[in-house]
C-alpha cells in the first residue's frame, strides 16, 4: 500500500544509507534517518519500519503463516477495495489468493522448507535480455516472453480450459479473446526446433480446491496424425472417463439444477454431475464468477434448494 513515500524521499533515504554503508531496511531502524525526511513520508517510513519489525518473528517459520501475517497487517482487503476504482481488481485478488494456496501447499509438501525454502523455490528471476538460448539448461518463461526465441525442445504445460484459453479472456470477449489466446499458443508451439511436448492436467488445485480439468479446446484443433503419444482429448469425454454420477452413502446427494453455496465462489447452480466417490465432480455456474468444475469430496457445497 502507498504510504506517501515519493521518489525524492526514497532518494534521500538511499543517500543517507549509502553514506553509512547500510541497507535501506537497516536505515529505517535508525531513529536518526527520520530527521532527514520531511512531510507525510516521515510518518509512512516510520509505519513501514514498525511493520517490518513486527514481521521478524515469521522469518524462520512456515511460508503460509508468514504470508497470512503480511496480508493481515497491511489490511489487504481494504487496500484492494481502495484500488478497485474500475472494477478490474479481481485479477490481483485472485493472484494473491493463488499465492496463499501455493504457500500453504508448500508447507504441507515440504515441512522443513519453511519461508526461506518457499522463497528460493518461487522467486524465479527472468532476465530475458541476458538469456542464452544455447545454454545447456532448462529455461522457464511465459508464452508472451518466448516470442522471438527458439529452443531445441519446448514443453507447454497447462493446456486446459480456463488456463489456455484463459477464462477471463473468453469472458471479456468470446470471439477476439479466443483468437488472441490461440495466437499466443501458436507463438509458443513455433518456438520448438526439434520437439514439442503439450500436456494438460486431469486434476488441479485452484484457490485451495481440487478440481478436474477439461483439456483445452485448442488441442482438438491439431490435425490428426500430427502428434505422437496420448491423445485423450480427442477420444474421451467427461462422461466416458468418470461415469454416471453416484453420490455414495456418505456424500450429500446433489441434483442438476440445484442451487448451492461454495465457501469461496458464492452461490451458483449445478449444471452437470459426473463420477462417483473421490472422482465425483460438479460443474457449477456461479453468479458473477462463471463456470467452475469442483471435486465434491473437497468443494463442501451447501445445498440451498
Amino acid at each position: 500500500p502507498t504510504r506517501g513515500v515519493g521518489a525524492k524521499s526514497l532518494e534521500t533515504l538511499a543517500g543517507w544509507a549509502r553514506e553509512r554503508g547500510m541497507s535501506l531496511l537497516g536505515a529505517l531502524s535508525d531513529p536518526e534517518v527520520l530527521s532527514v525526511v520531511r512531510g507525510r513520508a516521515k510518518k509512512g517510513l516510520a509505519e513501514f519500519a514498525g511493520l517490518m519489525e513486527s514481521l521478524q518473528e515469521f522469518r524462520d517459520g512456515d511460508a503460509g503463516a508468514a504470508l497470512d501475517a503480511v496480508l493481515e497487517r497491511i489490511d489487504a482487503d481494504r487496500w484492494f477495495a481502495e484500488m478497485d476504482v474500475d472494477g478490474n481488481v479481481a485479477d490481483r485478488e485472485a493472484n494473491v489468493e493463488e499465492l496463499r494456496t501455493h504457500a500453504h501447499e508448500y508447507d504441507r509438501m515440504h515441512p522443513k522448507g519453511k519461508l526461506r525454502g518457499f522463497l528460493q523455490e518461487t522467486a524465479l528471476v527472468s532476465d530475458l535480455d541476458q538469456l542464452d538460448p544455447n545454454a545447456d539448461q532448462v529455461q522457464l518463461m511465459t508464452l508472451h516472453s518466448s516470442k522471438g526465441l527458439e529452443f531445441p525442445y519446448v514443453f507447454i504445460l497447462g493446456l486446459e480450459e480456463d488456463l489456455l484459453p484463459h477464462g477471463r479472456a473468453i469472458e471479456e470477449n468470446p470471439v477476439s479473446g479466443e483468437e488472441e489466446e490461440r495466437r499466443l499458443l501458436y507463438v509458443g508451439m513455433t518456438r520448438a526446433q526439434k520437439g514439442l511436448f503439450l500436456s494438460h492436467a486431469q486434476q488441479r488445485r485452484f484457490f485451495g480446491d481440487d478440481r478436474w480439468q477439461r483439456p483445452s479446446r485448442f488441442l482438438a484443433e491439431i490435425p490428426a496424425g500430427a502428434t505422437d503419444g496420448e491423445e485423450a482429448w480427442e477420444s474421451e469425454g467427461e462422461q466416458t472417463v468418470l461415469g454416471e454420477y453416484d453420490a455414495g452413502e456418505e456424500a450429500v446427494a446433489l441434483q442438476v439444477g440445484q442451487i448451492v453455496r461454495h465457501g469461496h465462489f458464492g452461490v451458483g447452480k449445478i449444471a452437470q454431475l459426473v463420477g462417483s466417490g473421490v472422482n465425483a465432480r460438479a460443474t457449477v455456474e456461479f453468479h458473477g464468477v462463471g463456470s467452475k468444475q469442483l471435486l465434491l469430496a473437497y468443494a463442501g457445497l451447501e445445498p440451498l434448494t
